[in-house]
């Protein structure tokens, strides 16, 4: 929910939501209705977001390796096969809440029935 993020994130409600929208309209999130409350709004990132955080971590891996071009090879291996970990492990997590959220939102539909 963008009032939950803006919170977490300590920005003004509004601030989020201009972001949200601006995510949305390139692909990286969509919303979706709270089953359980109409009142709120579910934010999601979609596959083309994983893409792009994917992209990201890439260029940032690429901008530590031209920074650590003094540290030893095999140190750096260790730290990049660490960060290919971090972004399965992100993977994982988007689609374990993905399915924590569908499970949840048929709880709560097969309760009000």
């Amino acid at each position: 929910m963008p009032s939950t993020l803006a919170r977490f994130l300590d920005l003004k409600k509004s601030s989020v939501t201009s972001l949200i929208d601006n995510l949305e309209k390139e692909g990286f999130v969509f919303r979706k209705d709270d089953p359980s409350d109409r009142r709120k709004v579910l934010i999601s990132v979609t596959e083309k977001g994983i893409e792009q955080i994917g992209r990201v971590f890439k260029k940032m891996v690429s901008v530590v390796k031209m920074c650590m071009d003094d540290v030893d090879g095999e140190k750096l291996d260790k730290l990049l096969e660490a960060e290919i970990l971090l972004i399965e492990f992100h993977r994982h997590m988007y689609d374990r809440s993905v399915e924590l959220l569908d499970e949840k939102c048929s709880l709560e539909s097969k309760n009000k029935q």
